[in-house]
């Protein structure tokens, strides 16, 4: 064993989990098949939510670029990789395909499954540590974020209808913040100094660190995480094409991936609060829960990875394009950004200026649309709801 390099260990541990039972009948434990990256044509496989239109009229620059995207556009893109996911919260097809095309391997999926639930906790120890007092650690703003986060999950699981997965992770959520909470209780004690490794950013980076860095178990890297639209392998993108790589491209290449990697450890971190349900029903499937719904999100996810070029911002086939290649008009940037100014004047100014704000925006988009697109499966009624 030790005659063995780093490589061909992660290699050997990937092999035996792919052959072992649960991994063979559970696909999506380590077994998705991805296809070689190549460029598909672009193509959605359900019809874009309201939640999208919403996101893609107020701010096209970023999530419906007719062309190429500014600097700012573009660094976003690069840093969040999927910014569409961090703002359609309850566009549960979407959130459940880019979580499964983005964790394919073993490795990734096994490691996740252990931080998420960690970082939640690290959240509410931070908030407890920094929000807190040691004579009432329970009474922060940690209560106000579980409160949050409740509500969301129980958004999610009324989404598909389903009480048991909002019963699980409502429960798991709670032993979550009481871990959390009652870790920062024991940690201050007596009001002392803490330690540097009980400090919470310490903690938090180590678990978002080691989610971020679980991503080298996958056999490709993202679009826009490469500064590109497309998939690429990961050998290709940390050392490149010998035949067209210069030494100093490739030395350039090593620098920047732990510097990347700082913003994977961020994304992370700001993730782990969104995909903790996502998992929780991963896990319930894997029991054998909804066989019909696990197969129906399965096969969207299969299917969009065995074309070798899984969208980012929908479900379907396109890589890191815009949705201007599926022909879909939106609102233009002076239309978005009409609303926002209408928007904030009412604010300021009270409900006349709300009125003419509306007005403003109303008589803006006229002759604007943005299309729904032609779909390849409707899906059951559930998923549809």
């Amino acid at each position: 064993m030790s005659a063995l390099t780093g490589a061909r260990c992660i290699a050997l541990v990937e092999k035996m989990y792919a052959q072992a039972p649960i991994a063979r009948n559970r696909p999506w434990l380590g077994c998705a098949q991805f296809s070689s990256p190549t460029r598909g044509v672009s193509r959605r496989l359900v019809a874009q939510t309201q939640e999208e239109q919403f996101w893609r009229r107020l701010f096209p620059r970023l999530f419906a670029p007719g062309g190429q995207p500014g600097p700012v556009a573009r660094a976003i893109n690069h840093i969040s990789v999927t910014p569409m996911a961090h703002v359609t919260c309850l566009n549960l097809e979407y959130q459940i395909y880019l979580n499964q095309i983005l964790h394919t391997s073993g490795g990734a999926w096994l490691t996740h499954v252990v931080c998420i639930p960690v970082n939640v906790a690290l959240l509410f120890y931070a908030l407890a540590i920094h929000t807190g007092s040691p004579g009432s650690m329970f009474m922060n703003a940690g209560l106000l974020v579980l409160a949050l986060l409740a509500a969301w999950y129980v958004g999610m699981a009324a989404k598909l209808r389903s009480k048991l997965w909002g019963a699980v992770a409502l429960a798991v959520l709670a032993g979550l913040w009481l871990v959390g909470t009652a870790g920062a209780w024991f940690a201050v004690g007596e009001g002392a100094e803490l330690a540097w490794y009980l400090r919470p950013i310490t903690l938090i980076a180590a678990a978002s660190g080691l989610q971020a860095y679980s991503h080298l178990f996958e056999a490709n890297v993202p679009p826009r995480a490469n500064f590109q639209d497309r998939w690429q392998p990961v050998r290709e993108f940390i050392w490149g094409d010998p035949a067209t790589v210069t030494l100093r491209s490739r030395l350039l290449r090593l620098a920047w991936t732990p510097i990347g990697g700082l913003w994977g450890l961020v994304d992370e971190w700001w993730a782990s609060a969104k995909l903790l349900p996502l998992y929780l029903l991963e896990l319930l499937w894997a029991l054998g829960y909804r066989r019909a719904e696990r197969d129906y999100f399965r096969g969207l996810s299969l299917e969009a990875l065995a074309s070798g070029d899984p969208a980012l911002d929908w479900v379907g086939v396109g890589g890191g394009a815009s949705v201007a290649t599926l022909g879909e008009a939106c609102a233009d940037d002076q239309q978005a950004w009409v609303w926002v100014w209408g928007l904030g004047l009412g604010l300021g100014l009270g409900p006349r200026a709300w009125v003419w704000g509306l007005g403003l925006r109303l008589g803006s988009s006229s002759g604007s649309t943005c299309h729904q697109p032609r779909t390849r499966r409707g899906g059951p009624d559930w998923a549809r709801s």
